[in-house]
Protein backbone atom coordinates (compact mmCIF):
# COMPACT_ATOMS: atom_id res chain seq x y z
CA UNK A 1 0.00 0.00 0.00
CA UNK A 2 1.15 3.52 -0.74
CA UNK A 3 0.53 6.55 1.44
CA UNK A 4 -2.88 7.28 -0.11
CA UNK A 5 -4.17 3.72 0.31
CA UNK A 6 -2.81 3.09 3.80
CA UNK A 7 -5.42 2.48 6.49
CA UNK A 8 -3.28 3.47 9.45
CA UNK A 9 0.17 3.17 10.94
CA UNK A 10 1.36 -0.30 11.87
CA UNK A 11 0.67 -1.15 15.47
CA UNK A 12 -1.80 1.71 15.85
CA UNK A 13 -4.87 -0.52 15.59
CA UNK A 14 -7.65 -0.19 13.01
CA UNK A 15 -7.97 3.28 11.53
CA UNK A 16 -11.21 5.18 11.96
CA UNK A 17 -13.38 5.12 8.85
CA UNK A 18 -12.83 8.34 6.86
CA UNK A 19 -15.72 10.78 6.84
CA UNK A 20 -16.65 13.34 4.22
CA UNK A 21 -17.22 17.03 4.82
CA UNK A 22 -20.91 17.83 4.20
CA UNK A 23 -20.21 21.58 4.01
CA UNK A 24 -17.59 21.11 1.30
CA UNK A 25 -19.96 18.70 -0.46
CA UNK A 26 -22.65 21.40 -0.45
CA UNK A 27 -20.22 24.00 -1.79
CA UNK A 28 -19.14 21.65 -4.59
CA UNK A 29 -22.72 21.12 -5.73
CA UNK A 30 -23.39 24.86 -5.43
CA UNK A 31 -20.41 25.58 -7.67
CA UNK A 32 -21.23 22.83 -10.19
CA UNK A 33 -24.88 23.89 -10.57
CA UNK A 34 -23.95 27.57 -10.78
CA UNK A 35 -21.30 26.94 -13.43
CA UNK A 36 -23.87 24.88 -15.38
CA UNK A 37 -26.43 27.74 -15.32
CA UNK A 38 -28.91 25.65 -13.34
CA UNK A 39 -31.17 27.79 -11.10
CA UNK A 40 -31.88 26.23 -7.69
CA UNK A 41 -33.17 26.94 -4.20
CA UNK A 42 -31.58 25.97 -0.88
CA UNK A 43 -34.11 24.24 1.40
CA UNK A 44 -33.88 22.88 4.96
CA UNK A 45 -34.96 19.89 7.06
CA UNK A 46 -38.27 21.48 8.01
CA UNK A 47 -39.27 21.73 4.37
CA UNK A 48 -38.16 18.18 3.64
CA UNK A 49 -40.14 16.85 6.59
CA UNK A 50 -43.32 18.54 5.35
CA UNK A 51 -44.92 18.67 1.93
CA UNK A 52 -42.62 20.32 -0.56
CA UNK A 53 -44.03 22.83 -3.00
CA UNK A 54 -45.06 21.06 -6.19
CA UNK A 55 -42.82 23.34 -8.26
CA UNK A 56 -39.84 21.28 -7.12
CA UNK A 57 -39.04 18.38 -9.44
CA UNK A 58 -35.70 17.39 -7.93
CA UNK A 59 -33.86 17.42 -4.60
CA UNK A 60 -30.09 17.16 -4.16
CA UNK A 61 -28.89 15.73 -0.84
CA UNK A 62 -25.13 16.47 -0.76
CA UNK A 63 -23.80 13.92 1.76
CA UNK A 64 -26.61 14.76 4.21
CA UNK A 65 -25.32 12.27 6.76
CA UNK A 66 -27.63 13.09 9.69
CA UNK A 67 -31.32 12.63 8.86
CA UNK A 68 -34.31 11.95 11.07
CA UNK A 69 -36.91 9.32 10.25
CA UNK A 70 -39.39 12.16 9.70
CA UNK A 71 -37.22 13.83 7.08
CA UNK A 72 -36.52 10.46 5.43
CA UNK A 73 -40.27 9.87 5.20
CA UNK A 74 -40.68 13.28 3.57
CA UNK A 75 -38.03 12.41 0.97
CA UNK A 76 -39.87 9.15 0.24
CA UNK A 77 -43.15 10.98 -0.30
CA UNK A 78 -41.42 13.38 -2.69
CA UNK A 79 -40.09 10.50 -4.81
CA UNK A 80 -43.34 8.52 -4.73
CA UNK A 81 -45.28 11.48 -6.13
CA UNK A 82 -42.87 11.80 -9.05
CA UNK A 83 -39.81 13.70 -7.84
CA UNK A 84 -36.16 12.81 -8.31
CA UNK A 85 -33.59 12.66 -5.51
CA UNK A 86 -29.82 12.75 -6.06
CA UNK A 87 -27.77 11.90 -2.96
CA UNK A 88 -24.10 11.26 -2.28
CA UNK A 89 -21.87 9.13 -0.04
CA UNK A 90 -23.35 8.70 3.46
CA UNK A 91 -26.69 10.47 3.09
CA UNK A 92 -29.08 9.28 5.89
CA UNK A 93 -26.41 7.00 7.42
CA UNK A 94 -27.00 8.60 10.85
CA UNK A 95 -30.09 9.83 12.65
CA UNK A 96 -30.60 13.43 13.77
CA UNK A 97 -28.63 12.80 16.99
CA UNK A 98 -25.62 11.41 15.12
CA UNK A 99 -26.30 7.78 15.98
CA UNK A 100 -25.07 5.53 13.18
CA UNK A 101 -27.53 3.20 11.45
CA UNK A 102 -26.57 -0.20 10.10
CA UNK A 103 -27.64 1.01 6.66
CA UNK A 104 -28.78 4.43 5.45
CA UNK A 105 -32.44 5.14 6.19
CA UNK A 106 -32.98 5.66 2.46
CA UNK A 107 -30.94 2.66 1.25
CA UNK A 108 -33.98 0.81 -0.10
CA UNK A 109 -35.21 3.98 -1.81
CA UNK A 110 -31.84 4.27 -3.57
CA UNK A 111 -31.96 0.60 -4.57
CA UNK A 112 -28.85 -0.29 -2.57
CA UNK A 113 -28.67 -3.72 -0.96
CA UNK A 114 -25.26 -3.32 0.69
CA UNK A 115 -22.48 -0.76 1.07
CA UNK A 116 -18.81 -1.50 1.60
CA UNK A 117 -16.58 0.49 3.97
CA UNK A 118 -15.41 3.95 2.95
CA UNK A 119 -12.08 3.82 1.12
CA UNK A 120 -9.75 6.76 0.70
CA UNK A 121 -8.73 9.45 0.67
CA UNK A 122 -7.32 8.62 -2.72
CA UNK A 123 -6.42 10.49 -5.88
CA UNK A 124 -5.39 7.39 -7.81
CA UNK A 125 -8.60 5.46 -8.49
CA UNK A 126 -11.17 5.73 -11.27
CA UNK A 127 -14.86 5.38 -12.04
CA UNK A 128 -16.21 3.85 -15.24
CA UNK A 129 -18.94 5.76 -17.12
CA UNK A 130 -20.74 4.74 -20.29
CA UNK A 131 -19.84 7.47 -22.77
CA UNK A 132 -22.87 9.32 -24.08
CA UNK A 133 -25.29 7.71 -21.62
CA UNK A 134 -26.88 9.44 -18.61
CA UNK A 135 -23.92 10.37 -16.35
CA UNK A 136 -21.49 10.12 -19.26
CA UNK A 137 -23.12 12.55 -21.69
CA UNK A 138 -20.53 15.07 -22.83
CA UNK A 139 -17.71 13.26 -20.99
CA UNK A 140 -14.93 12.37 -23.42
CA UNK A 141 -13.45 9.47 -21.47
CA UNK A 142 -15.07 6.46 -19.82
CA UNK A 143 -12.52 6.54 -16.97
CA UNK A 144 -13.03 9.57 -14.74
CA UNK A 145 -11.32 10.33 -11.42
CA UNK A 146 -12.86 8.64 -8.40
CA UNK A 147 -13.80 11.06 -5.59
CA UNK A 148 -11.54 11.28 -2.56
CA UNK A 149 -13.89 9.04 -0.55
CA UNK A 150 -16.18 6.33 -1.92
CA UNK A 151 -18.01 3.14 -1.05
CA UNK A 152 -18.59 0.04 -3.16
CA UNK A 153 -22.35 -0.32 -3.56
CA UNK A 154 -24.26 -3.53 -4.22
CA UNK A 155 -27.46 -2.77 -6.14
CA UNK A 156 -30.72 -4.30 -4.97
CA UNK A 157 -32.93 -6.26 -7.34
CA UNK A 158 -34.50 -3.98 -9.93
CA UNK A 159 -32.03 -1.12 -9.49
CA UNK A 160 -29.97 0.25 -12.38
CA UNK A 161 -26.20 0.69 -12.17
CA UNK A 162 -25.17 4.04 -13.69
CA UNK A 163 -21.43 3.80 -12.99
CA UNK A 164 -18.97 1.25 -11.64
CA UNK A 165 -15.63 1.43 -9.90
CA UNK A 166 -12.43 0.31 -11.56
CA UNK A 167 -10.26 -2.05 -9.53
CA UNK A 168 -8.09 -0.25 -6.97
CA UNK A 169 -4.91 1.23 -8.40
CA UNK A 170 -1.84 -0.33 -6.71
CA UNK A 171 0.25 2.77 -7.39
CA UNK A 172 0.99 5.53 -9.85
CA UNK A 173 2.05 4.98 -13.47
CA UNK A 174 0.61 1.49 -13.71
CA UNK A 175 -1.90 -0.07 -16.09
CA UNK A 176 -5.51 0.80 -15.35
CA UNK A 177 -7.17 -2.22 -13.69
CA UNK A 178 -10.33 -3.80 -15.11
CA UNK A 179 -13.74 -2.45 -14.20
CA UNK A 180 -14.94 -4.16 -11.01
CA UNK A 181 -18.48 -5.44 -10.34
CA UNK A 182 -18.84 -2.81 -7.58
CA UNK A 183 -21.32 -0.06 -8.32
CA UNK A 184 -20.46 3.60 -7.80
CA UNK A 185 -23.83 5.09 -8.81
CA UNK A 186 -27.21 3.38 -8.56
CA UNK A 187 -30.68 4.51 -9.67
CA UNK A 188 -33.96 3.08 -8.41
CA UNK A 189 -37.55 3.85 -9.36
CA UNK A 190 -40.10 4.22 -6.58
CA UNK A 191 -43.70 5.17 -7.23
CA UNK A 192 -43.69 7.75 -10.01
CA UNK A 193 -40.19 9.03 -9.21
CA UNK A 194 -36.60 7.90 -8.95
CA UNK A 195 -33.75 8.07 -6.50
CA UNK A 196 -30.04 8.11 -7.34
CA UNK A 197 -27.15 7.44 -4.99
CA UNK A 198 -23.61 8.38 -5.97
CA UNK A 199 -21.55 6.44 -3.41
CA UNK A 200 -18.75 8.99 -3.16
CA UNK A 201 -18.18 12.60 -2.12
CA UNK A 202 -18.53 13.92 -5.66
CA UNK A 203 -19.30 17.50 -4.62
CA UNK A 204 -16.43 17.74 -2.15
CA UNK A 205 -14.02 16.44 -4.78
CA UNK A 206 -15.29 18.99 -7.30
CA UNK A 207 -14.93 21.74 -4.71
CA UNK A 208 -11.29 20.74 -4.19
CA UNK A 209 -10.19 19.91 -7.76
CA UNK A 210 -12.87 21.26 -10.17
CA UNK A 211 -12.72 18.35 -12.61
CA UNK A 212 -15.11 19.21 -15.44
CA UNK A 213 -16.12 15.55 -15.74
CA UNK A 214 -17.64 15.75 -12.24
CA UNK A 215 -19.52 18.95 -13.07
CA UNK A 216 -20.90 17.32 -16.19
CA UNK A 217 -22.04 14.26 -14.22
CA UNK A 218 -24.01 16.50 -11.88
CA UNK A 219 -25.40 18.60 -14.73
CA UNK A 220 -26.41 15.47 -16.65
CA UNK A 221 -28.60 14.21 -13.80
CA UNK A 222 -30.28 17.59 -13.37
CA UNK A 223 -30.92 18.10 -17.10
CA UNK A 224 -32.28 14.57 -17.42
CA UNK A 225 -34.53 14.62 -14.38
CA UNK A 226 -35.83 18.20 -14.06
CA UNK A 227 -37.20 20.68 -16.56
CA UNK A 228 -35.12 23.84 -16.84
CA UNK A 229 -37.17 26.99 -16.13
CA UNK A 230 -34.80 28.97 -18.35
CA UNK A 231 -32.02 28.02 -20.77
CA UNK A 232 -29.06 30.25 -21.64
CA UNK A 233 -27.04 29.22 -24.68
CA UNK A 234 -23.36 30.00 -25.14
CA UNK A 235 -23.04 31.37 -21.63
CA UNK A 236 -19.71 29.96 -20.50
CA UNK A 237 -18.96 28.85 -16.97
CA UNK A 238 -18.78 32.30 -15.38
CA UNK A 239 -22.44 33.23 -15.82
CA UNK A 240 -24.77 32.62 -12.87
CA UNK A 241 -28.49 32.30 -13.61
CA UNK A 242 -31.07 33.15 -10.93
CA UNK A 243 -34.78 32.59 -11.64
CA UNK A 244 -37.28 33.84 -9.06
CA UNK A 245 -40.98 34.54 -8.83
CA UNK A 246 -42.04 37.82 -7.24
CA UNK A 247 -44.95 38.20 -4.82
CA UNK A 248 -47.16 39.61 -7.60
CA UNK A 249 -46.57 36.51 -9.74
CA UNK A 250 -44.03 38.05 -12.13
CA UNK A 251 -40.88 36.09 -12.91
CA UNK A 252 -37.48 37.72 -12.40
CA UNK A 253 -34.41 36.56 -14.32
CA UNK A 254 -31.05 37.68 -12.92
CA UNK A 255 -27.86 37.07 -14.93
CA UNK A 256 -24.59 37.68 -13.13
CA UNK A 257 -21.16 37.60 -14.79
CA UNK A 258 -18.51 36.48 -12.30
CA UNK A 259 -14.94 37.68 -12.66
CA UNK A 260 -12.57 34.81 -13.38
CA UNK A 261 -10.82 32.90 -16.09
CA UNK A 262 -8.17 34.19 -18.47
CA UNK A 263 -8.25 37.78 -19.71
CA UNK A 264 -9.00 39.26 -22.15
CA UNK A 265 -12.58 37.98 -22.22
CA UNK A 266 -13.89 36.97 -25.62
CA UNK A 267 -17.54 37.14 -24.62
CA UNK A 268 -19.74 38.31 -21.77
CA UNK A 269 -23.52 38.36 -21.65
Amino acid sequence: EDDLHARGAKGAGPAKEPAGNPHAEFLGFYEALTRSQVPFDVIDDAQLAGELDERYEMIVLPNCVAMSDTVAAGVRRFVERGGTVLATLDTSMRDETGRRREMPALADLFGVGALGPVFGPTTLDYVSLEAGKFLGRGVETEAVPCPLLSRAATPAKGATVLARLYGRMPGRYVKLPNVSPDAFAVMNREGRGRAILVAGNLGEHYHAYAFDEHRRMIENVVRKCAAAPVTVEGAGEFLEVSWRRAANGDFVLHLLNHAGGERPYERVL
